[in-house]
């Protein structure tokens, strides 16, 4: 019971300081700047005037309340009883001040320019709902006072095995951290290509995710206790359905976002107006197209990385045909199930609140992915890149192993599936090539003593996945003589990027091969021209004189890595958007030619320490309940960060796979410091109960996680193989017959005997194929490729495609000038079209460098086949001769051929 006296000195000093903030809130009102516009009396508005004159009276009411308070002792005694009568009343208040103070928060913390066009009005109302928030927050304090005091107060002690083990991982990371800050070590970039910080989480979004969890628990709770629902929600069904919805959540919320037009995904352009992929995203697909059409995936490439993704394509191609929108959504879709697996992880190391906490910030952090697709280097679930189906494949992977060495005894059976997901995944990126030996790793250091049974199951998941790639790398010894698919790029790893003591006369090509060429994630491959006289041992493709030089590399990387993940955390407590956050609010992401350096203002020092503190409480509670087992995310994620460093990869959309383990015991942490805090102030929280003893995982379960992958393997290669092919391997003579036998050239002015001449003279070409990704770009229009394709700008309006058959791809290049736009319109050229294509290789005097337009063809024309087949002729007509000079234009409709 509070005294009588205590009571009105509560009493008072709540009137009293919210006396205080009402004045400083007048002050700040008088301050603001006016709007010269608007001025009524005094330089200000009339709304500004009904703001200043209400914060006023309210200053006088909480003036005369205070005194009151103070003298008139029965008065603030009967205040203290009304209010503490009922144990309901102190509680339903609670809610009311705690969501007012969560709502006045976020308005206040939302920035002006969210207002839109009454940005001008939104700046005068930061007083208000700072002072409400305030008021709110005491409110909520003296409440929690009076309700401590009249009950049983919860007892509270953080276990000292927490606080040991999560101080342990925090002066790791500080000491990690003031290493960094003093080498620059991860932060200055020292070797290319070197990417910036990955997607920013909003502090906004923590805000309300943390909203929402409270108030979900807080209902589950609540009626859990009325019902019979709390002996359900002790079963893994309850875990499961909230684990789908979860799932259906995220895919609707990320189908509805809208995705801007970017790099991967530009456009659309005529002639038919639709998106297609582009670069990474065309390459992958690409090779499933190939495969399509009869010809194996990519070609036939014995040794392509990303392999298992160009299946997964062709798979998305007979579902739902060569729509791209319905593709990337399908994708999507699926992929969705990322926060669903960060739910049920969340939930089986820590609790439920926890699973939904990290849950919803997967979701917001996908979506802020979308936002940013033409802002900064990246991957996500609607692009067609191998990154974020890596990212759900490690998710699965930890929750997989976490099930399995959380009861080793028990749970031997997962390396059934196990096996056969590592097999799957290194289809899908070859970095997951350094996986069996960390699972290997791992499941010695939890067997411990018993290193036999621990040696078994490393050997069953071996075998595993050694039968599960059998397929494959069967055809991949039929087509280069060796099973060992991923071969070809190791060695480039090692031979050409970590090369000892080069000799001493070699000298470089004047058109030295890129970095990207030598990566395990060689994806786009941009050709930099190099100056001989500045090419030194410091360039990009130098040989490494020595291993400690390797050493600093790899390292370099590896930090890296870590450093663009932690820095994707709030380090801002103002509610700015994607682009606010990315170009003005924080320097991590390159703007320009301005690379950071590692400056830190005094706010994100302090919430980047902040974020390792949650970061260190989240690994400190998962080491207390698990040991080791509860930092297997942690090592996944390390794994793979060390994979990206071997490759000498680093920031950017290639932390996509791993950055979520940051993310997660981030997210843990935070849960854990809330449920301590409302423990601390007598809040009661559900306490978290251990899972039950894990059921024993059969072999026969075992076996049945492990068909899908069997079975995914074993389709790519039958596809690869038996599919047969669409397009016969015809010399250019025998296609231009079939130009003939169509009947097209009697729309042109070409005779079928000019047409032979031109043929069989030097240069000239005749291809039929499959037609990708037409695009009709105006003159200076076209995509930053570095000029290794057709879509590469240029001075002259063009129709750009890409054909694929019995054949290495070509990019196709038809100058095209169009004086009516309604032809354009009308043109009927469909993705995946059959296509002959008739024109010159492209000179190699005009080639910027030996790489560019290797395989680009100068058109002459373009047949669609089909039905009724259409052709489509140069403009301005070039006469039948090889090479072909590019025409000369003055702007879109005016252009002429020179000789």
């Amino acid at each position: 019971m509070v005294a009588k006296n205590t009571q009105r000195i509560l009493l008072t000093g709540y009137f009293l300081l919210a006396f205080l903030e009402a004045g400083a809130g007048v002050i700040s009102q008088l301050i603001i700047p006016s709007d010269p516009d608007n001025q009524f009396f005094l330089g200000y508005s009339l709304p500004r005037l009904f703001l200043i004159a209400g914060f006023f009276l309210v200053f006088i009411l909480l003036a005369f309340l205070s005194w009151r308070a103070w003298h008139e002792p029965l008065w603030a005694e009967r205040i203290w009883q009304k209010t503490f009568s009922s144990a309901q009343r102190v509680d339903r208040l609670l809610w009311i001040f705690g969501a007012a103070f969560a709502v006045f928060v976020m308005i206040f913390l939302i920035p002006s320019y969210h207002f839109g066009t009454l940005e001008i009005f939104a700046e005068q109302f930061p007083p208000i709902f700072g002072w409400g928030a305030l008021v709110s927050a005491q409110t909520c304090l003296i409440l929690l006072a009076g309700r401590t005091r009249t009950t049983d107060r919860h007892t509270f002690a953080i276990p000292r095995e927490v606080l040991y083990a999560s101080g342990i991982f925090f002066l790791a990371l500080m000491i990690l951290l003031m290493w960094v800050a003093w080498t620059k070590t991860g932060v200055v970039a020292t070797v290319q290509p070197w990417y910036p910080v990955g997607v920013p989480l909003l502090p906004g979004q923590v805000w309300v995710t943390g909203l929402l969890v409270i108030a979900a628990s807080a209902a589950f709770w609540r009626w859990s206790l009325r019902t019979r629902l709390l002996r359900f929600g002790r079963s893994w069904n309850t875990d499961l359905l909230i684990g789908l919805g979860i799932w259906a959540l995220a895919a609707a919320l990320w189908l509805t976002t809208p995705l801007p037009r970017s790099f991967f995904f530009p456009g659309p352009y005529p002639p038919d107006n639709i998106v297609y992929p582009y670069a990474d995203s065309a390459i992958w697909d690409m090779g499933g197209q190939f495969a399509l059409i009869g010809q194996g995936f990519d070609n036939s490439d014995p040794f392509q990385d990303h392999v298992g993704f160009m299946g997964i394509l062709a798979f998305y191609h007979l579902l739902v045909g060569d729509d791209y929108a319905r593709m990337s959504a399908l994708q999507a879709g699926l992929l969705a199930i990322f926060p669903a697996l960060m739910y049920w992880l969340g939930k089986s190391l820590h609790s439920r609140p926890a699973g939904l906490f990290v849950a919803g910030l997967a979701i917001f952090h996908e979506m802020n992915a979308f936002a940013a697709s033409n802002m900064i280097d990246l991957s996500h679930a609607r692009f067609l890149l191998t990154e974020y189906p890596t990212r759900v494949g490690l998710a699965v992977l930890a929750l997989l192993l976490f099930r399995w060495l959380r009861a080793p005894q028990k749970g031997e059976a997962y390396a059934l599936p196990i096996g056969g997901l590592l097999a799957f995944m290194i289809l899908i990126r070859f970095n997951i090539l350094v996986f069996p030996l960390a699972v290997a790793a791992g499941i010695a250091l939890v067997y411990g003593s018993q290193w036999k049974q621990g040696l078994r199951a490393s050997l069953v998941t071996l075998l595993v996945l050694t039968l599960t790639l059998a397929p494959w790398m069967w055809r991949s010894w039929s087509l280069s003589g060796t099973p060992l698919f991923f071969a070809e790029k190791s060695q480039k790893i090692f031979k050409e990027r970590f090369r000892f003591n080069p000799p001493k006369d070699s000298s470089p090509s004047l058109f030295a091969p890129p970095l990207e060429m030598a990566q395990v994630d060689s994806d786009v491959v941009l050709t930099r021209v190099l100056d001989k006289a500045n090419f030194s041992k410091d360039s990009d493709t130098v040989f490494v004189e020595d291993s400690q030089n390797v050493a600093g590399v790899i390292l370099s990387r590896f930090m890296h890595n870590l450093v663009a993940s932690t820095l994707i955390l709030p380090t801002n407590l103002t509610f700015h958007d994607v682009q606010h956050t990315i170009y003005e609010a924080h320097p991590y992401w390159e703007k320009g030619d301005t690379a950071w350096q590692g400056n830190l203002t005094t706010q994100e020092t302090i919430l980047l320490i902040a974020n390792l503190m949650f970061i260190s409480i989240g690994l400190g509670v998962s080491w207390r309940k698990w040991r080791l087992v509860g930092l297997v995310p942690l090592g996944i994620c390390l794994a793979y960060t060390l994979s990206l460093a071997l490759a000498r990869t680093s920031g950017g959309r290639y932390i996509v796979p791993m950055d979520w383990g940051v993310l997660f015991y981030w997210g843990v942490g935070i849960v854990q410091v809330a449920i301590w805090g409302a423990a601390r102030l007598g809040i009661g929280v559900p306490e978290q109960r251990d899972l039950p003893a894990p059921a024993t995982f059969s072999y026969k379960q075992g076996w049945l996680f492990l068909l899908p992958f069997l079975f995914f393997v074993g389709a790519m290669t039958v596809a690869d193989r038996a599919v047969p092919e669409r397009f016969s391997n015809l010399n250019k003579v025998e296609v231009v017959e079939m130009v003939k036998q169509s009947g097209v050239l009697k729309q042109t002015n070409i005779s079928n005997r000019e047409l032979t001449m031109f043929i069989r003279s030097k240069g000239a070409l005749a291809h039929l194929g499959r037609g990708l990704y037409p695009r009709y770009y105006g003159m200076g229009q076209g995509e930053s490729s570095g000029g290794v394709d057709a879509y590469e700008p240029e001075n002259y309006p063009r129709l750009a495609f890409t054909l694929i058959g019995p054949f290495e791809r070509k990019d196709i290049i038809l100058p095209w000038v169009i004086q009516n736009p309604s032809k354009l319109r009308n043109a009927r050229f469909s993705n995946a079209a059959d296509v002959i294509v008739i024109g010159c290789s492209r000179s190699l005097r005009e080639q910027k460098s030996k790489r560019m337009y290797k395989d680009v063809v100068d058109a002459l024309m373009i047949v669609i086949l089909g039905d009724s087949p259409e052709i489509f002729m140069r403009n301005p007509f070039a006469p039948l001769e090889c090479p072909i000079p590019e025409p000369v234009c003055e702007d879109n409709y005016n252009c002429q051929q020179l000789r």
